[in-house]
């Protein structure tokens, strides 16, 4: 039965999935690993509702404290049927917190979505769609200078987010910075040129006594959204999809490292970060996965430097009866001493 719901959802049918994943639940023992994956699927299918009283049970509650093992940090894994069924919490916290903003955003309860997200942003440092979905929710609370100062983050750590500009543009726009709400707009559009609501806000931004945009309720559009756990949109990182051809890495510029980065690095010998790509069909990422490290394993401005060297990165995508598909694909990125 596990397997089943997993199959559903690695075809994308995730009301179909979560059938499957009710029926089962109704005959093992309580386990968290299931009931998150159930309350994100009734949160993909439009239960937000039932998704958030789900989220904010007991046993996930508990699942969200639990930090026992830190080698449980990483993305839930390709065959993960098992963990639905063996009675004990096997995933990562991060996944609790980040479900429970998104879900609480899209009811818009902003004061609990923004909890959430400052909890999601503790346990994944190295995140831009996080830090992007706190300064969307504290925009939306009322904290505008924290807002301006997490989407300027955002943007830092993934330039490859046109939301994450787009966000920092019009915070600005609404504080009277034209000048610097502009260059936002233009890093929007250079992330993403189909971007469209950065380059109408450009246009608007040059008109004599226009308004400033109202904020945005989404925090991805797009492809994107398929790096988020509740939308619909696929592909999901730990899906498996079914693939004809595999994805190919076809151009991947690096440029050096400043010398006084390099210089904190002091290495030895090449260092190897995997970074999990959201590629399009035409083989353009369209965002990134850091690892999941402490603050204190990479220096931000390495993460910095890679988004912005990722983001000129081509692959060649993968096919499905001889389409090109989009997909999530892990590149190596290798720093030299």
């Amino acid at each position: 039965m596990a397997r089943d719901a997993r199959a559903h959802e690695d075809a994308g049918r995730y009301a179909a999935a979560l059938r499957a994943q009710k029926a089962l639940r109704a005959r093992i023992a309580p386990d968290a690993d299931l009931e998150l994956m159930i309350a994100v699927n009734e949160a993909r299918t439009g239960a937000l509702d039932s998704a958030r009283v789900r989220l904010e049970a007991p046993l996930l509650a508990a699942a969200l404290s639990d930090t026992a093992d830190a080698r449980r940090h990483h993305d839930y894994p390709y065959e993960r049927d098992g963990f639905w069924v063996n009675g004990r919490f096997d995933g990562w916290c991060w996944y609790v917190a980040r479900a429970r903003a998104e879900v609480a955003m899209q009811r818009g309860d902003w004061q609990a979505a923004r909890r959430a997200a400052a909890t999601a942003l503790e346990m994944r440092p190295f995140s831009g769609k996080d830090a992007l979905l706190l300064a969307l929710t504290s925009a939306h609370s009322g904290d505008v200078a924290f807002a301006e100062a997490a989407a300027s983050y955002a943007g830092h750590l993934e330039p490859v987010l046109p939301e994450a500009h787009y966000l920092l543009g019009v915070l600005q726009w609404r504080a009277g910075k034209r000048t610097a709400a502009a260059a936002a707009f233009r890093a929007a559009q250079a992330a993403d040129s189909s971007f469209a609501l950065a380059a109408l806000a450009l246009v608007r931004l040059r008109l004599p006594g226009s308004r400033p945009d109202s904020l945005p309720t989404h925090f991805l559009t797009g492809l994107r959204r398929a790096a988020e756990l509740t939308s619909p949109v696929a592909p999901k990182v730990e899906e498996q999809l079914q693939q004809d051809t595999a994805p190919m890495l076809a151009f991947a510029p690096q440029s050096p490292l400043a010398d006084t980065l390099q210089a904190r690095f002091q290495l030895k010998e090449p260092l190897t970060i995997y970074v999990q790509c959201l590629i399009d069909e035409g083989g353009t990422a369209r965002a990134f996965e850091m690892p999941a490290v402490p603050q204190e394993a990479l220096p931000l401005e390495l993460v910095h430097h890679m988004g912005r060297d990722l983001q000129t990165w081509r692959f060649i995508a993968p096919t499905r009866f001889g389409k090109p598909i989009a997909a999530w694909v892990t590149a190596e990125y290798v720093v030299r001493p």
